[in-house]
C-alpha cells in the first residue's frame, strides 16, 4: 500500500513544481521590461525595443554622415547608437523651474536608461573627460555633466546598462 501512494504522489509533486514553473515564467513575461523597471517615478514611460527592428532592416548597416560633435562621440567610444542601442526607456518628468527663478517657464525633465553594447572603459574614460564632477553612489561613479544650463547625471550601472537624468533632484537617478 505504500508504494502506490509514492506513485501518486511523486507525480503529482513533480506537476506542481512544473506549474510554479511556468506561472512564474508566464508573470514574469507579464512585467515591464528591465530598462522600463529601472526607471524612477513618473508622468510618462517610453520605451523602446530596437532588436527586431534591427533583425527586420538593415537599419544600423548603412554608413551616414553625422554631425562633428556626434562623430566625436563615436570615435571615442566606439558606440553608435544606431547599430549598438538595442533598447531605451525614458521616464517624462513633471515640470521644473529653472533653478534661481521661480517665475521663470517651466520645462520637462527625463531619466533615461539605455541598454546597449558599448566599451565601459572607453566610455568612462569620455565621461570623466565631459564631467565637472563624479559621486560615488553604491559602488556606481555619477558624472555630473553640464548640458544646457543644467547638470545631467550619467551612471554606467552594468555591462550593458546606462541610466540619464537631468532632473534637478539626484534622488531620481539613484534606483
Amino acid at each position: 500500500m505504500p508504494f502506490r501512494r509514492r506513485r501518486v504522489w511523486v507525480p503529482l509533486i513533480v506537476l506542481a513544481v512544473l506549474l510554479a514553473i511556468a506561472g512564474a515564467l508566464y508573470l514574469r513575461q507579464q512585467e515591464a521590461p528591465e530598462a522600463a523597471r529601472l526607471l524612477p517615478e513618473s508622468d510618462a514611460i517610453v520605451y523602446f525595443n530596437l532588436k527586431p527592428i534591427r533583425l527586420a532592416t538593415n537599419f544600423g548597416d548603412k554608413t551616414v554622415m553625422h554631425e562633428p560633435e556626434y562623430e566625436e562621440f563615436v570615435r571615442q567610444t566606439g558606440f553608435q547608437f544606431e547599430r549598438d542601442l538595442d533598447e531605451a526607456a525614458v521616464a517624462v518628468h513633471p515640470a521644473e523651474a529653472l533653478p534661481g527663478s521661480p517665475s521663470s517657464p517651466r520645462e520637462r525633465r527625463f531619466s533615461e536608461i539605455f541598454v546597449g553594447r558599448f566599451d565601459s572603459t572607453k566610455l568612462t574614460h569620455y565621461l570623466h573627460q565631459l564631467a565637472t564632477s563624479v559621486e560615488r553612489y553604491r559602488d556606481t561613479d555619477v558624472f555630473l555633466i553640464p548640458h544646457e544650463g543644467r547638470s545631467v547625471r550619467v551612471a554606467i550601472l552594468s555591462v550593458d546598462t546606462v541610466a540619464a537624468s537631468n532632473t534637478a533632484d539626484p534622488s531620481t537617478s539613484r534606483a
